[in-house]
């Protein structure tokens, strides 16, 4: 009778138990589908950035060599190009001709001199440089007559380039051209203070010589022979004159006349020598 009683019971139990999982079952299948509803209607939606991997295909590296040409721009400006001046050449010692003498201004002494010849102011003559083989220029050598106011024009080589006027005068009874004396002598060795000096300072090998340098300064001139009896400025800008003088050659007793040597300069170059055996004193 126990035994019945017990089976009914758990029989009861298990029946119990079936019935409430069923139940269970049921509750549950219904939750989900009302959350997923409200879910829904709630949801916010979330973007998430999407990273898309691409793929490069690698090119293998090729050396390449590139060659840049500069092209080359000359600018070229315009220039005035002088022509450069002649170079001066450099002084030399100065050889004094034989029987010359060595002090510039010697009225004593005043004279040239050509292949050992020397001729004084106030005594060689025409025929006297002729004689001496002295290529003298000029048409009036011939002339058989010469009034006693005229005179005998000449022209001598004292270097390649540069000639020496001479003047004759008819200081004796003769009129005649070669008997006309020595009495005047100029070398110009620039026209103008813009000349340059292109010369040395020496005589032409077999021409006619002074004994004064063909290149001299005013200071070399005063140290040699001397402060002149008148100094002045030339007429040209740049000009120096320096005068010396004695008693002429012809009328030594005469104040108005006289016997001069003369030293022009150009911007400290000398550019003419004079002597003059008779001149007017002014």
């Amino acid at each position: 009778m126990k035994i019945k009683m017990l089976t009914a019971a758990i029989a009861a139990m298990l029946c119990l138990t079936a019935c409430g999982e069923t139940n269970k079952a049921d509750t549950t299948s219904e939750k989900p589908a009302d959350a997923a509803t409200e879910s829904a209607e709630y949801e916010e939606v979330t973007t998430e950035p999407v990273t898309e991997e691409v793929t490069t295909e690698t090119t293998p590296a090729v050396e390449t060599t590139v060659t840049t040409t500069t092209e080359a721009t000359t600018t070229t400006s315009a220039t005035t190009t002088t022509a450069p001046a002649p170079a001066e050449p450099e002084k030399e010692e100065f050889k004094l001709a034989e029987g010359l003498s060595e002090k510039y201004v010697d009225f004593d002494n005043m004279a040239l001199e050509c292949n050992g010849h020397i001729f004084k102011f106030g005594e060689a003559t025409v025929q006297d440089f002729l004689d001496a083989g002295v290529e003298l220029f000029s048409d009036e050598l011939d002339d058989d007559h010469v009034a006693y106011y005229d005179d005998v024009e000449a022209q001598v080589k004292v270097n390649d380039t540069i000639r020496a006027d001479l003047t004759f005068a008819p200081w004796s009874d003769s009129s005649n051209a070669r008997d006309c004396v020595l009495w005047r002598f100029k070398i110009n060795l620039i026209n103008s203070p813009y000349d340059k000096v292109t010369w040395g300072t020496n005589y032409g090998e077999g021409m006619v010589h002074t004994n004064i340098p063909l290149r001299l300064k005013k200071d070399e001139l005063i140290a040699n022979s001397g402060e002149p009896v008148d100094m002045h400025s030339g007429s040209i800008g740049g000009s120096l004159i320096c005068k010396y003088t004695a008693p002429s050659f012809k009328t030594p007793d005469r104040d108005d006349m006289c016997s001069q040597i003369k030293f022009d300069f150009y911007n400290g170059d000398l550019a003419t020598i004079s002597f003059s055996a008779h001149e007017t004193q002014y």
